[in-house]
C-alpha cells in the first residue's frame, strides 16, 4: 500500500489545532452525515474538549453521552448501543488505544473516529490496524 497521500494529509493536519480536526472529522464522517440522529460517545480526557464537540453535535441534532475516560466509555458500551465513537488517543488510564482493542470485538455496528492533537502517523496506523 502506498500511503504517501495519508503522510501529507496528517502533515498538513498537523498545522490545524486538535479542536480544528475534531470538528472536520465529525462534520464529515459519512455516519453523522447520514444519521441526523445518532447516538454518539465522545471520550476525551479534556473537559472543554468534551463540551465544545458536546454543543457542536447537540446542535446539529445529534444524542450525546460524554466519558472522561476509557474505562467510563466501556461501561457506557456495555449497556447502550452508540452509532458513533469519538476517542481521543491519549488519556490517563485505559486510553484510546486500549478501548478500541476491547471494544472491536463486541462492537462492529460501532463506527468509531479516534482522535488525537497530536500528529502521528504511528499512532494512526496502529488504531487503523487495531
Amino acid at each position: 500500500m502506498d500511503f504517501t497521500g495519508a503522510k501529507r494529509s496528517v502533515k498538513k493536519a498537523a498545522a490545524f489545532s486538535g479542536i480544528w480536526l475534531r470538528r472536520h472529522i465529525i462534520a464529515t464522517h459519512p455516519l453523522t452525515t447520514a444519521m441526523p440522529d445518532a447516538r454518539i460517545l465522545v471520550v476525551d480526557d479534556e473537559e472543554n474538549v468534551r463540551h465544545m464537540l458536546e454543543l457542536t453535535l447537540r446542535r446539529e441534532g445529534y444524542r450525546v453521552t460524554l466519558c472522561a475516560d476509557g474505562a467510563d466509555a466501556l461501561d457506557h458500551l456495555r449497556t447502550t448501543p452508540f452509532d458513533l465513537l469519538l476517542c481521543d488517543i491519549n488519556m490517563p488510564g485505559l486510553d484510546g488505544m486500549a478501548l478500541l482493542r476491547a471494544l472491536r470485538p463486541r462492537a462492529r455496528n460501532t463506527g468509531i473516529v479516534m482522535m488525537s492533537a497530536y500528529a502521528d502517523l504511528d499512532g494512526a496506523m496502529e488504531a487503523i490496524r487495531a
